[in-house]
This record gives C-alpha cells, structure tokens and sequence, in this order.
C-alpha cells in the first residue's frame, strides 16, 4: 500500500488498485498484469469512475430548487470534482469520505458525509457508496457509481441477470423526453457496438429487474456485476470509444419540463437525520 497527495494505491495478491482524492475515483485496476479499467482520455471522455452525488443525470438548465432558492448543479453533482479525504486503510482497502463545507452548502444546504469504499478481494472489486445525514431535518439526495472498463474495439455484448425492458426511456440533450427507443434486449442480451448503441443516449433500465450482469468484449475479455440497493443500472459510452460504463444509479436526471424543487425530482431519496443509507458495486473478472 502507497500513499501520497493525490491517490491510494491497494493491492490484494497480483491486483493493484488506484483510487484518486479527487472525485475518489478509481483510475486504475490491474488484474493478472492487465489494466481492466478505461484510464481516461479527453479525446472520448476524461473520467473513469466517477461519483454520483447528490444528484444522478442532469438537473433541468443546470439548477435545482431547495428552500425556495434556485442553485446551481452540475450534471451529477459536486462528488465527482470534489477531493476527498482519506478515512481508513489497509493494505487492500480503503474508505474515501466527502463531507458538507461552505462550498457544497451553497448549491446543497444539507450536513452530509459521503463515504466510498474501495476494496480489492478474491473475488475482485467492490466499491460501496454510504450516504449520512448529519443534520436535523431529512435530506433528500441521489447517488450512484459511474464505472468504466476496457471493452476491446468498442464490440460486446451485455447479457442481464433477468428479463429487461424492451422499450427505454430516450435522452435528449441530457434531458428525458417521455418518449422511449428500442433497448435492443433480446432474451437477456444486449449487443454493444460503441459507434452505434448510444446515438441516442445511454441505456437506461430504470427499476431494472437485475441486480446483476455478465459482459464481454469482442478479445474475449468480460466482468461478472453485481450491485446491492441501487435501481437504476445504465448502460452507456462516448460514440466510438473502447470502454463500456456499467453505471448504477438511485435517481435520475430530469425530464424536459420538471419545474418542482430538489425534493420533488422523480426517484429522489430521503434519508432520516442521524441515518445512513448504503449501497455496493461487486466487480469479477471472467
């Protein structure tokens, strides 16, 4: 195990891990000497696991409404541009925490701590996500995990725990349209072709009826996904790009004409004062 300004470095026999401060992104994971997470290339998308907190998707115009006060809000919340600090660590694991500050408290005026945990096992990695209230009245929020692996040429196939929909929700200039597209599942299965599959936005299986998924890349290589509490699974990546993003989310962003406040937004949660709410991400090679 290292440390130093900007990252965490765990290992668990031959897997090697890197999990940055900032966003408390995992930026590296290497299994059996190769690298299974997209590292990050501006030229496609710059991120590799963000953090989704305390909204996931994109707020209407760029703002939300808490307390009668339009704020600002970026698409998927301050967690991701964020610098954590470190709570614990061992050799193989490690908890990231992002608590309220002056800044957070301008476009979210709730006491809060954010932990992630990151930690390698036999099995693989698995990234947790608590959400605590540590203020006096109850806090609405959204979170969600964001990661991206290596998905040789842009070619794959994803291949669902259980049935999915066949229609999905179609995105628009980041905004819900109320109108749907074809999901390409057929019996449990999704062919992924990166030039083609998101034209029209992620994939998006709101209140999926899987908890978990199987992937391969057209080199063979593929990622056994479970996830614990979030209902949301997602489905995206840049147009051409050689990764696939398994994103798993509590929320959503918004449709074209929501006008209510932050508390009002579709699949917002609330968590009670002094209460944590929890949820996991469990990566296995195949």
């Amino acid at each position: 195990m290292s440390n130093d300004s900007e990252k965490i470095v765990i290992y668990h026999g031959d897997d090697r891990a890197e999990i940055f401060l900032a966003g408390a992104e995992i930026k590296s994971w290497k299994h059996s000497g190769k690298e299974l997470m997209w590292p990050g290339d501006p030229q496609w998308w710059s991120g590799s696991a963000p953090i989704l907190f305390p909204v996931c998707g994109s707020p209407k115009d760029g703002k939300i409404r808490i307390d009668g006060v339009e704020r600002e809000m970026t698409t998927h919340g301050f967690a991701l541009t964020s610098t954590f600090s470190v709570a614990a660590q061992t050799a193989d694991r490690v908890v990231l925490e992002l608590v309220n500050d002056a800044t957070t408290e301008a476009a979210y005026p709730y006491p809060f701590r954010l932990a992630v945990t990151v930690r390698l096992t036999d099995a693989g990695l698995r990234q947790s996500v608590d959400v605590t209230n540590t203020g006096d009245r109850p806090m609405p929020y959204s979170t969600g995990i964001h990661p991206a692996f290596v998905f040789a040429d842009g070619l794959g196939e994803v291949v669902f725990d259980r049935d999915e929909a066949s229609e999905i929700p179609l995105v628009q200039n980041k905004m819900f349209t109320g109108r749907s597209k074809p999901s390409g599942i057929v019996d449990r299965r999704v062919g992924i072709d990166t030039r083609d599959s998101f034209k029209l936005g992620a994939l998006c299986f709101f209140d999926a009826n899987s908890d978990g998924l199987e992937f391969r890349d057209s080199a063979g290589r593929g990622m056994r996904v479970r996830v614990g509490g979030f209902p949301h699974l997602i489905l995206w990546a840049a147009q051409g790009a050689a990764f696939l993003s398994i994103e798993a989310w509590t929320g959503h962003g918004d449709a074209e004409g929501f006008k209510g406040s932050f508390d009002e937004r579709p699949s917002t949660r609330f968590v009670a004062p002094g209460e944590t709410h929890s949820y996991f991400g469990e990566f296995s090679p195949l």
